[in-house]
């Protein structure tokens, strides 16, 4: 059994019920040219013939990547697959692969020389993303480097729209990073990503964005949240959303004296208000009732008015938000159905 540092890259893949797509992501771990890569796949305790193609693949391949498949008792759902990962990795470094999609030929040699030149300990490649047949640019970075405290956390609050894909995948984190901090993926339905990259972009202190595209990216429209393909949603997924949203505004806790704080604030409390815009859109799809105690603990702002009104930037529309958490319910999402309505997300 090889130690720690004899893995460069730990590659983990959370697999539950993707038997269409699992042989082609394994097959382009394989065809990598970096030497000193590890699979991790986690068996999720899915019902198909995922696990049982990566153990024939494992067979009948001779390889220097070895696969190692970790189980599961019961499904726990990704998040906690990937906790596995984190707890499991031998690598220095840990990539997030999903099972159905796939990574660039050379992929893990360019992301790990970036990786090793910056001695960052988080590196972004860039992703396609196959859309009905169609592959087509998703998320392309521009060649930057961040290699000072707070650094990549002003570029990331800087705007308030997206700068960095939301996800956890393609991006090559420090195993060191990722343990020493103790970051971890929260045990929630949808948004672990979301909560898991708005906890380490603020330790973050050396960062690398490439242009080059090292993945692919299957969008399916069969995806919990996606609301607009069902006549009926269950009323649990809207309460899982609320509270992915209340640990949404945790992750604000204690950067009150950062410089990009109300960068993170206004991206926060738009996430929110989309969500809820998306909530409010689909009412009469549900199985139950909102409850508006729930609504109104969401809508209540990370950041005191007295901290608002010191804000250099996006102090405006942060008390927009701010009042909307404090005005009536019925109130409040008036106003947020107005907002929904004018940006077009009801």
């Amino acid at each position: 059994m090889q130690n720690c540092s004899d893995y460069k890259i730990t590659i983990g893949l959370p697999v539950f019920n993707v038997e269409p797509y699992i042989k082609k992501c394994i097959e382009s771990i394989l065809s990598q040219d970096l030497v000193g890569i590890e699979i991790i796949v986690v068996d999720d305790c899915g019902d198909d013939n995922s696990i049982k193609i990566v153990e024939d693949i494992s067979n009948s391949i001779k390889t220097i990547i070895p696969i190692r498949i970790i189980s599961h008792d019961i499904n726990k759902g990704v998040g906690e697959a990937r906790n596995t990962i984190i707890k499991n990795a031998r690598g220095k470094y840990l990539y997030f692969l999903d099972p159905d999609d796939y990574i660039e030929e050379g992929a893990m040699s360019l992301l790990y020389n970036y990786a090793e030149e910056s001695q960052a300990e988080v590196t972004y490649g860039s992703i396609s993303v196959w859309k009905d047949g169609v592959l087509r640019p998703f998320k392309i970075y521009p060649d930057a480097s961040f290699l000072k405290d707070d650094s990549f956390a002003l570029y990331v609050y800087n705007s308030i729209y997206e700068t960095i894909f939301t996800s956890s995948i393609n991006i090559l984190y420090l195993t060191s990073f990722i343990k020493d901090n103790g970051f971890t993926f929260q045990n929630l339905k949808l948004g672990e990503d979301f909560i898991f990259r708005e906890s380490f972009i603020p330790k973050v202190k050396r960062a690398v964005l490439r242009h080059e595209v090292t993945y692919y990216y299957y969008m399916r429209p069969n995806s919990l949240m996606q609301y607009q393909y069902r006549d009926r949603i269950d009323i649990k997924e809207v309460e899982f959303k609320l509270r992915f949203c209340m640990k949404l505004k945790e992750t604000c806790i204690g950067l009150e004296g950062k410089t990009y704080y109300a960068g993170k604030c206004t991206l926060v409390m738009k996430s929110i208000i989309y969500d809820i815009c998306g909530i409010l859109k689909h009412l009469h799809q549900l199985t139950g009732s909102v409850s508006h105690n729930e609504i109104k603990k969401v809508l209540k702002h990370p950041a005191s008015i007295r901290q608002i009104l010191c804000f250099k930037r996006h102090k405006l529309v942060n008390i927009f938000f701010y009042f909307i958490g404090i005005f009536p319910t019925k109130v409040s999402l008036s106003l947020i159905r107005a907002l929904g309505k004018k940006k077009g997300w009801i």
